[in-house]
Parts: structure tokens; sequence; C-alpha cells
């Protein structure tokens, strides 16, 4: 579930558009003048992040006659794909720590329960929609599976890679239970890594009007 990680040199270009545009879309020459190279390859990059999603381009006005030059910024997705990379590191560390303990997988769920109740207002009339827009924010870029409520995340910004992806795992499944107590519902909810093609699949049980 990790295919939509950048190659270096695209996540390379993405974070310095970040760093350029935080008041105002950057142009290719401003982007070059930071990362060196050859403009035509720098503009590749650009577009294939244009073409994911991950950027915006417009037409900049100059005031003056002649082809205006493009801005490029960062979109949502784009802020919550570089989120990511601080994101896995920490979820990391806390694996490997957790990995120590004689029970990880239970202390995992736990840490997990915790975190997802304090990601939540408490009570809420939509308790699904309310944790597919957390998993929306946290990066999982969650779409109906078209059964009863049911998702697949498209991407795990939790999983890097690590000895310790199993424990992941264990720590989102814990953070939708509490998630879910979080906002009063009542309603279970179960994790199955990698059970779609395009990812991991979340089920819901006990859900009224779902049907």
């Amino acid at each position: 579930m990790t295919g939509n990680e950048l190659a270096p040199a695209r996540r390379r270009v993405l974070r310095a558009v970040a760093d350029l545009s935080a008041e105002r879309p950057v142009t290719l020459t401003e982007i070059v003048g930071v990362l060196g190279g050859h403009p035509n390859t720098t503009r590749q990059q650009l577009d294939r992040l244009v073409g994911v999603g991950l950027l915006v381009v417009s037409d900049l006005s100059k005031g003056r006659p002649g082809r205006p030059p493009k801005g490029y910024a960062l979109t949502e997705r784009g802020r919550r794909a570089l989120a990511g990379d601080h994101y896995a590191g920490l979820v990391g560390a806390v694996t490997s720590h957790l990995a120590g303990l004689p029970d990880p997988s239970t202390s995992a769920r736990a840490v997990g329960q915790s975190w997802g109740a304090a990601s939540v207002a408490q009570g809420s009339d939509e308790p699904v929609a309310a944790i597919v827009e957390l998993l929306d924010i946290l990066g999982f870029e969650p779409r109906s599976s078209g059964t009863h409520g049911d998702v697949v995340l498209t991407r795990c910004p939790l999983i890097g890679g690590g000895e310790h992806d199993s424990l992941a795992c264990e720590l989102h499944q814990g953070m939708l239970v509490g998630a879910l107590r979080g906002l009063g519902a009542t309603q279970g909810v179960r994790l199955v890594p990698f059970s779609h093609p395009d990812g991991c699949g979340v089920s819901f049980t006990g859900l009224e009007g779902a049907r």
C-alpha cells in the first residue's frame, strides 16, 4: 500500500516548492535557483507532481507582453505527502519501542486507542463519516468499497517498509477503535491489512442505515 511513495528526486522538488511558496506560487526559475540542475529536468518533475495532484499550476501575470510564467503551489494532498515523512519516522520510533515490550501487539492497540480518542471531537450524528474524514486528513486516502459504508485505504503513511510494520497495523486498528469510542459510537470497526488489491480494508459493524 505504499504505491504512492515519491521517488527521491520528485520529493526533493516537492519540498522545494513547499519551502518557497509559503505566500505565493513559485516559478520554475526560482525552484531551479535553489535546486540547481537543468530546468527541463525540473520541469518534467513538476509536470508529474501536477499530474498526480500534489501540485497545482497557474499562469502568473507579469504585467508585460509575452507568455506569463507558470506558478506552482502545493495542494492539500501535497502537504499531506510531505507531512507523512515526519509521521512515518515518528511511528517507526514508536513501533520500535513497542516491539521490546512483553506484549507489543496489545500495547500498540492501547497506544492507538488513546491517539484515536484524542483525534476526534466528542459526539457525532455520523461517526463513520467522521472516521473517514479523519483517515483522509491523516493521509490514508480512503475510498468507498461499495459495501455497507466500508472503505479501502489506498495509501498508508504508517508503513515505511520497516521490520515492525505489523505493529503499525495494530496501532492503526487501535486508533480506529479509539476514534469511534471518542465519538460516542457503539459500532465496531475492523482493519484487514492488504485485503484489497488497492490497499487495506476497513469494515464497520452494527451500522444503522448503512445497508
